[in-house]
Formats: C-alpha cells, sequence, structure tokens
C-alpha cells in the first residue's frame, strides 16, 4: 500500500511512499517494546473497524464507535510532535519559574525522549475519562474531494471558546469541544460536546457532507497543525493540496504553547490577585503565578454540517487570532 507526501518543511513531493513506517521511528516507544505491542493491538483493532467501513458497513456496535474515539485520544496523545510540544512546555516553564533567581535552580529538567513520553502517556491516562461524555459521529465524504490526513492527525479544538469567550484556555473537558481525525479519504471522525452541538442531518453514526466548502475546513485543520507531512490519495491533487496548504500558512502559530506571568497585586478576603507581569518584573524575585495552555487550532470557517444548538451565538468563519487569557 502506497501513499502520496507533501513534505513542506523542504517542499518536497513524493508519490507512491509505502504507508509503512510513516509517523514512525525506531525505539519510538522504548526498546524493550512493550508499549510497541500494546499498540499492535490497537492499531490491529483500528485497521480491522477502518476496513469494515471502506467496505461499506452502515452499522458499528457502540463498543467500535467508543474505540475509534479513544484510539483518536490515544493518538491526540502519542505523536512525536506531541512528545516535543511536552519538552517545550518544561523548559518554558523552568526558565519562568527561575527567571530572576537563577541561583535557586536545583537542576536541569529532564526532557529527554523517554521522559516526555512517559509524561504524555500519563497525561492520556489520567484524562481519557475527560472524553467520555463526547457524542461520536463519522463525517461520510460525498463530494470529489478526499479527505488529507497529517503526521499530527487528532485535533483538539473548540468552536464556543474561540468565538465566545476570546479564546479562553481550554482542554477536553471544556464546554463546547470537538475532537476531529481523519480515517479515510472518504470518512473523518468527530467527536463533540451534544449540549453545544447539534447534528440534523445525522442518520446512525454517519453524516453525509455534500459541501465542498466543509471538507476543506476539516482538511485546513490538519494544514495547520501538521508538524511536516501531508499524506493524500490522488496524485493528481498534489497542486491544489499545495496552494491550499499555502493559503493556510498564516494560521499556523509559532508555538503551540501559551505561557502566562503574573505578579501579585494584593490580597482580599483570603484570595491572592495578580495581574500580567512585564519583563522587568519578570526579573525580579517578587511573588508571581505561572499558567501555560495550549493554543487552539483558529481555522478561517467551521463546518456547516455541525452547527451549534443556537447557531446564533456563532460567528460563520473566524477573523483572526484572539488575545490570550489565562485561565479563570
Amino acid at each position: 500500500m502506497a501513499i502520496n507526501i507533501f513534505n513542506h518543511s523542504n517542499n518536497k513531493e513524493i508519490q507512491n511512499a509505502p504507508v509503512k513506517g510513516q509517523c514512525a521511528k525506531a525505539y519510538f516507544y522504548g526498546r524493550d517494546l512493550r508499549l510497541e505491542k500494546l499498540f499492535q493491538s490497537f492499531e490491529g483493532q483500528y485497521a480491522s473497524i477502518t476496513t469494515k467501513l471502506m467496505e461499506g458497513a452502515t452499522e458499528l456496535n457502540p463498543d467500535e464507535l467508543l474505540f475509534l474515539k479513544e484510539f483518536a485520544y490515544l493518538q491526540f496523545s502519542r505523536t512525536d510532535a506531541n512528545v516535543k510540544r511536552r519538552a517545550l512546555t518544561r523548559i518554558g516553564l523552568d526558565e519562568l519559574t527561575h527567571k530572576g533567581v537563577e541561583q535557586y535552580r536545583k537542576e536541569i529538567p529532564d526532557t529527554s525522549h523517554e521522559e516526555m513520553l512517559l509524561s504524555v502517556m500519563e497525561s492520556y491516562a489520567g484524562t481519557r475519562h475527560t472524553i467520555e461524555d463526547l457524542e461520536v459521529a463519522l463525517l461520510e465524504n460525498k463530494t470529489n474531494y478526499d479527505f488529507i490526513t497529517s503526521d499530527d492527525p487528532a485535533i483538539l479544538t473548540n468552536r464556543l471558546c474561540l468565538q465566545r469567550l476570546g479564546g479562553r484556555a481550554t482542554g477536553t473537558a471544556s464546554s463546547g469541544v470537538q475532537f476531529v481525525m481523519p480515517l479515510t479519504p472518504r470518512l473523518y471522525l468527530i467527536c463533540y460536546d451534544r449540549d453545544v452541538y447539534i447534528a440534523p442531518n445525522k442518520k446512525g453514526f454517519l453524516i453525509a457532507v455534500h459541501k465542498k466548502s466543509d471538507i476543506e475546513a476539516l482538511n485546513e485543520l490538519q494544514f495547520i497543525r501538521c508538524e511536516n507531512n501531508v499524506y493524500f490519495r490522488n496524485w493528481n491533487d498534489l497542486n491544489r493540496i499545495k496552494k491550499s496548504f499555502s493559503l493556510a500558512q498564516p494560521r499556523r502559530p509559532q508555538s503551540w504553547i501559551n505561557f502566562w506571568s503574573g505578579i501579585q497585586t494584593h490580597t482580599a478576603n483570603g484570595y491572592e490577585y495578580f495581574r500580567k507581569a512585564n519583563t522587568s518584573e519578570l526579573a525580579s524575585s517578587g511573588h508571581r503565578i505561572i499558567s501555560y495552555n495550549s493554543v487552539l487550532i483558529q481555522p478561517s470557517k467551521w463546518i456547516s454540517c455541525l452547527p451549534s444548538c443556537n447557531e446564533n451565538s456563532f460567528s460563520d468563519s473566524f477573523a483572526g487570532p484572539s488575545s490570550f487569557q489565562p485561565p479563570a
């Protein structure tokens, strides 16, 4: 089996590359291969379900739908890009913590691959319950445009947060979450907050997508999120994919992590109050607080087949990046 690749980092195209070995590194999960073997069983079950779907299955049992959701969250957690982001987060927090008080640093943080992989897997295990209440559906592509995928395919975003809450820090347990991952060129997994969004055309677990603009909106998420590689089926789509990536590129953030540092202003009624610290205040040794959050993908448009329960509360597009709000 082969796939086509557009590597945007080197502006390189590869036709009919073998699927085996993509998004894989030797001993990525450790030399004892215990995690590797565990994930192989998950990947085998995932392959079985996607094969069933590609063969035209119109029914999946609840356990299969649950597995797809949990597998997507595992994929979200275990990519090489996410492991690298975890290392950058630890380095950034260490630098902010010791800014102006470097003499108190006892050791350099461990950002080895083994340590960061353990960290993201612990985070996965500790947070997987937060996606339990998300509704699961498969978007069925009825257009002549394929879904694409990438080397960082599982994506968390939140239309409610971006359009009504100013981009405030959010996570998988937040109201309005959307969690998506392409399965095949014709099927796209979407998990969503049923209290915020509705799927009026959903039949069973399928939502038919007839608008090319919806396919473009989902593909844009992959263009924004991918680390290096975009994967696609039809080589004739190459020029369109490169053009679409170019249009999405301004929405690719320079960093996927936002740090926030505040200094204490006063205390009242047993509470401490902080405001954002400036550069000189960060260099001081005064009392301060540090937080961070992941940057949400901010697409140029949203899919029309998953409107909100109160569509008047949303706009059709997202005009531009919002300013960071620290967690409440």
